[in-house]
């Protein structure tokens, strides 16, 4: 059962671009018993190997690797399979040098790995594959349209395997960075940000000029690694009516949420987020507490209970 199990997985995962992995074992084979007797610079046939390319150029021409090499390994992620087990949606990032750019696409490969099928070309990255329920439509997060539109950020796109171009499904200020479908595939629980008022500072009060405002620090944690200066609007929770495209907030305050799960019912919601008296003194600077909040079926898809802590850090 195991045996055949890893045999899928080497399948699904050893097409061009998911090889990276399976592909160091094969092409290096087991460590060697000196190594001493080992060590060397790594070349460009070291990559040719990972990569599967049986170049016969390449097993000529030895060089030293250089920051343009990097540059040119593609990455791949966030593997989701389609509810039927057929399909296996997946992230590739590559890098453009000339333009200092990174562009993510949306893909797909077949079970067994025998067919790879694009399904993104933008300049625009995409992110986030995730399947409906029914398998029906494949939604992702992308920043599209005009300069005015990607000022709001990410928003959630859906495509239909059926066919025809992905259409935006929400609208949100805030943008969108996590979301996740219903049991039902009739809604989204959306984690989208406060609107920052630093982002129109011509509409700020006591301000009223294009360039934006210095940064004031006034909370203990003010920065953090990849992200800069943290703002003061906080992340939270929103319900998404899929076929009425309505979205209502259901989380609110001074603290971040995220990471929603649905419950296999569809009755609740588990997030995370940390509501104590001061989030950004906790003794564990990533530490928080889990909440939960149930549906009402009085008012269909609002979440009228109020959180209730499931751990503790």
């Amino acid at each position: 059962m195991f045996q055949n199990k890893y045999a899928i997985i080497f399948r699904v995962i050893s097409i061009p671009m998911i090889a990276v992995l399976i592909s160091l074992t094969t092409a290096f084979g087991p460590p060697p018993a000196s190594a001493e007797t080992a060590k060397r610079a790594v070349t460009v046939d070291d990559f040719a190997k990972v990569r599967g390319v049986g170049d016969p150029q390449a097993e000529t021409a030895k060089r030293a690797v250089t920051v343009d090499d990097f540059a040119k390994v593609r990455g791949v992620g966030d593997p989701q399979r389609s509810p039927d087990g057929k399909w296996v949606a997946y992230t590739v990032s590559t890098i453009d040098m000339e333009k200092d750019k990174r562009d993510t696409d949306i893909w797909m490969v077949s079970w067994d790995g025998t067919e790879d099928v694009r399904l993104t070309s933008s300049p625009d990255g995409e992110s986030s594959p995730r399947w409906s329920p029914d398998g029906r439509y494949l939604a992702f997060l992308a920043s599209r349209g005009t300069e005015e539109e990607r000022k709001s950020g990410a928003q959630v796109w859906l495509l239909d395997r059926r066919g025809g171009e992905a259409r935006r499904l929400t609208e949100l200020k805030g943008g969108v960075s996590e979301y996740s479908w219903s049991p039902d595939g009739k809604r989204l629980v959306i984690v989208s940000s406060d609107p920052d008022p630093s982002d129109e500072p011509e509409k700020m009060d006591g301000w009223k000029r294009k360039t934006k405002p210095p940064i004031i620090v006034d909370r203990y944690r003010f920065k953090a690694d990849r992200e800069g200066y943290l703002k003061t609007p906080s992340t939270h929770l929103w319900l998404f009516d899929v076929g009425a495209a309505k979205a209502e907030e259901l989380t609110k305050g001074s603290f971040d949420d995220g990471s929603p799960v649905w419950s296999p019912d569809g009755n609740r919601i588990a997030f995370v987020s940390n509501r104590g008296p001061d989030p950004d003194r906790s003794p564990d600077p990533s530490g928080r507490r889990t909440e939960i909040g149930s549906r009402s079926s009085a008012i269909a898809g609002r979440i009228r209970t109020a959180p209730r802590t499931r751990t503790s850090s």
